[in-house]
Parts: C-alpha cells; sequence; structure tokens
C-alpha cells in the first residue's frame, strides 16, 4: 500500500510511504519551484510537479494504482497581510486537484488543525508568542516530533536547514 501525504505550498512537499516494504520506506519530493533569484517570487513549477505525481500515483497503464491513499492539506484561510502566499498556496491545491480529478485518484482534504491536533497532541500553544513566533516554534515541534516518532533522516534545504515542508508530508501520509 502506498500512503501520500501532499503539502502544497511554495515550501512544501510530498511524501510516499511504502507500507509492502519492511520495514517501512519512505521517499520525499520537495516542491519543484522555480523564480527564486533576488526579488523574485517563487512559484510551484507545475508541470514538475505533474510528473512527480504521476510517477508516484498511477501504474505503467496510466491508471491509478489500487493500493492507494492520498492526503493533502487543505489550505488556511488566515486573515491578514499573507494575502500572496495564501494565493500561491491555494493555487497550487487547485491545481493538484485538478490532476487528481485528472487521473480519477481519490483523496482526503485535511485542515492543518486536525491534521496537527491528531498527530502532535502535545503541541505548546505559545500564545505569548508572535504569529511568526507561533509558526516557527510550530515548524520546530513538527520535525522533532517526525524525527523522533519514525526515526527519519529529513531532506536539507540550501541553508542547510531541516524542509520543514516534508515534516508536514509525513504527518500527512501517515
Amino acid at each position: 500500500m502506498l500512503s501520500v501525504g501532499i503539502d502544497p505550498g511554495v515550501n512544501g512537499a510530498v511524501a510516499v510511504r511504502r507500507y509492502h516494504d519492511v520495514p517501512t520506506s519512505w521517499e520525499f519530493y520537495i516542491m519543484p519551484t522555480h523564480g527564486s533569484g533576488k526579488g523574485e517570487r517563487r512559484d510551484v513549477t507545475l508541470f514538475a510537479l505533474r510528473d512527480i505525481l504521476k510517477g508516484i500515483l498511477l501504474d505503467y497503464h496510466g491508471l491509478p494504482r489500487a493500493d492507494l491513499l492520498v492526503t493533502i492539506e487543505k489550505p488556511p484561510v488566515i486573515p491578514g497581510n499573507h494575502a500572496v502566499a495564501l494565493a500561491s498556496q491555494h493555487h497550487n491545491y487547485g491545481a493538484i486537484l485538478g490532476m487528481l480529478a485528472a487521473w480519477s485518484v481519490g483523496y482526503t482534504e485535511v485542515s492543518p488543525q486536525s491534521w496537527q491536533k491528531l498527530i502532535l497532541p502535545d503541541r505548546p500553544a505559545n500564545k505569548n508568542l508572535s504569529q511568526y513566533q507561533r509558526e516557527k516554534a510550530g515548524k520546530a515541534y513538527t520535525i522533532a516530533h517526525v524525527q523522533k516518532a519514525y526515526a527519519l533522516k529529513l531532506p536539507t534545504g540550501e541553508k542547510g536547514k531541516v524542509h520543514d515542508g516534508c515534516a508536514d508530508a509525513v504527518c500527512l501520509a501517515d
């Protein structure tokens, strides 16, 4: 069986858990992006993402695999100055849903709050921190949980930091 978790953000990822292997094996695909030059806005390269998802979700006949469970994170609605980031995430989310529908692949949508409550029940609230500090602390907690609970070495980004989108995708695939 394959369990696929998709974090559709620009800093997101796709995690694939293969249950038929002993021990369970994981694969990670960091969201392919373009426009990373100075002053440019990064966007997901949808053609490259399509190729990644096609390789994971479809068999060699081009039909959806029978042993497939896909979970995608539903983008949050946050009031305030996150408009551009949220618009990009909703755009990616819609494109991925379109791909899944075109290939007749079933999926489950999960809000960030619901999967975090289920997978990370003792995550600290940090109510005295700013929004930015809460997000940063939440990402660090998720990464620490994934590395400890699953004994996984997550991919690192350009600056040597662990890719938090992969940690979210692992939690979604579980």
